[in-house]
This record gives structure tokens, sequence and C-alpha cells, in this order.
């Protein structure tokens, strides 16, 4: 296939980078990394590929021309609109489109862009982590799943997924997909908010104490899932929030990451998303209300720690 990333950060980088090593034409778009890919190619250390070098191709968006089989969005949410904009030029009738990104709201935003029956939406629980322009690691292999953004499962998500399957990427497809789309919404929504509040990763959430509110959190966000039609419980919730923090407790959270490097977080879409989807179904969702307020505040006070006068 021939295949778009836009967003080549750690996640676009992990991607396009298993599928360039099976074969795929790919085409990693934007970001830092960008230039570093361009001269030395993509450095690669995952659990499953070991340390490998791959050549994917690699552009800015005014520099793409001709066709693709496949988009792959995987920036930031709040960037999406822009990163569409950049591309328009290349969007077709006969290309899918897939989100990967977090939070809710990605099949509306890109539904201004192209047909419903274009889109595909997913998750990942794989990590990946940029440490270097042009280069990442993912020290453990997990789970994702792809969906057609509506109707009935297509043979198109059936093949995307296989080829995925093929690059050491696993994806859930069909019966249960949409329930590990709105787990991973409720995951962020509780361990990475709170890791970015706290300013630590994923093992010192324990130790300090914040399973009781994670899972306060969790639950409300599973109340938003059931009132949208999705078979996700509480105590199932729960056990997987605690599996995916045993296995990364040394991952840095993406909200954790953008706090300490001063950039702006997700909140609004994560926690965000499941509030205007409480609101819009009638669930309450208190704690996820103030969660957000507490995350903004973290963004605007970068640069005005306190410093004492007496």
């Amino acid at each position: 296939m021939k295949i778009c990333i836009v967003g080549a950060g750690a996640m676009g980088c992990l991607y396009g980078g298993c599928l360039s090593l099976i074969g795929h034409d790919i085409t990693l778009v934007g970001g830092r990394s960008i230039p570093v890919i361009r001269e030395k190619g993509l450095k690669m250390n995952t659990a499953w590929t070991g340390p490998v070098v791959v050549y994917p191709k690699a552009c800015n968006a005014e520099e793409l021309e001709g066709e693709y089989d496949l988009l792959i969005l995987l920036t930031k949410t709040f960037q999406s609109r822009a990163a569409m904009d950049s591309v328009r030029h290349i969007l077709n009738n006969k290309m899918t489109v897939l989100s990967l990104q977090n939070g809710l709201g990605n099949k509306e935003l890109l539904q201004e862009y192209v047909a419903t029956e274009q889109i595909m939406l997913g998750m990942t629980l794989y990590p990946s982590d940029l440490i270097a322009p042009g280069e990442i690691v993912s020290s453990f292999a997990d789970i994702g799943a792809l969906v057609d953004a509506e109707g009935p499962l297509s043979e198109r998500t059936r093949k995307i997924s296989a080829e995925m399957d093929k690059a050491g990427i696993k994806h859930i497809i069909g019966e249960g997909a949409w329930e590990f789309i709105w787990e991973k919404v409720i995951f962020n929504a509780s361990a990475n908010t709170v890791c970015a509040l706290m300013g630590v990763s994923s093992e010192m959430l324990s130790p300090i104490g914040a399973y009781d509110l994670l899972y306060q959190m969790a639950d409300e966000g599973v109340a938003v899932a059931n009132a949208n039609g999705i078979p996700i419980t509480g105590e199932g919730m729960r056990k997987r929030l605690f599996n995916i923090l045993e296995l990364g407790k040394t991952h840095a959270p993406s909200m954790l990451v953008d706090i300490t490097a001063g950039r702006k977080t997700e909140v609004d879409f994560i926690n965000g998303g499941l509030a205007r989807e409480g609101r819009r179904l009638g669930i309450p969702t208190p704690i996820n209300d103030v969660i957000i307020q507490l995350i903004h505040l973290k963004e605007n006070s970068r640069g005005k720690e306190y410093i004492s006068h007496s």
C-alpha cells in the first residue's frame, strides 16, 4: 500500500517504521524528525523488531503529491484541523483516512474532509518514545483496535488490520473493538491526566496512593460509555487500568511529556470529550470536569513557579 502518515512523532514513526519494514510505500509528514529521517533514515528499537534502521520517505505537507491508498492521522487532536487542511490537496474519494488519535470527536472532524464511508477510527496501546529526532524505542508489544466509522466490519478494515499485524502491531477488529477504543479514552482520561498533574510516571501512581482517584474517574467514563451503548463494566475497566499501568510502569504518558515540555495538552479532547458526551447524554462527570480545569491551570502556570519573598 501507498501510505501517508501525518504526524511523524513517536507513534507516527512507530507505525511508519514497522509498515515500511514489511515493504509498504510510506511517507512520514511533519515534525522535527523529518530532516533526520531524510538524511539518515529512521532508527527503531522495538520489542518485536530489535534495533533496525528503515528508510521511509519523509517530507512536509506541501511537498506531498500523487495518490495514496491510506492516510493515517497521528497528530495531537488539537492539531487535526490544521493537519487535514495541510493535506487537502491529496485527498480524494477513493482513499481511506484512519485516525489513531486520542480522545473523542475524531470522526466528526474527518467528516468535514471526506465521506463517512472512507473513515476508519482506531486506538493503540503500544508505547513509543521519541528519544531523539529520528529515533524511537518501543519497550513492549500490546494491542490496538480498528473499526469502520459507521456500519459493519468492512473487507477494507480486515485488509489494513492484516497488514499491520504482519508489521508486528496487532489490532482487534469487529466485535469488541469499540470497547477497546472507549477503554483507551477512559485510561487516558484517568492515568494520563493524574501523571501530568503530579509530575510522575505510571510507576509512581501506586506509591502516592492515586489508584482510588483513577478508579473514580474511570467509573465516570464507564457510565458515559454505557450510555453510548458500549458494554464495558466498572470492574473490567479497573482491571484493565491496573494491567496497563503494571505493563508500562516506566513509560511516560503523553500528557506528562507535554506538560514537562511546556506544550499544550489534549485534555479538551480526552477528558473534555468524555465530559461533552456526558452532558449530551445526561451523565454527570464532576471529577473529570475538575481535572480539566486543573490541567489548564497547570498549562497556564508554566514559567510562573512560586518564588518566596521572605
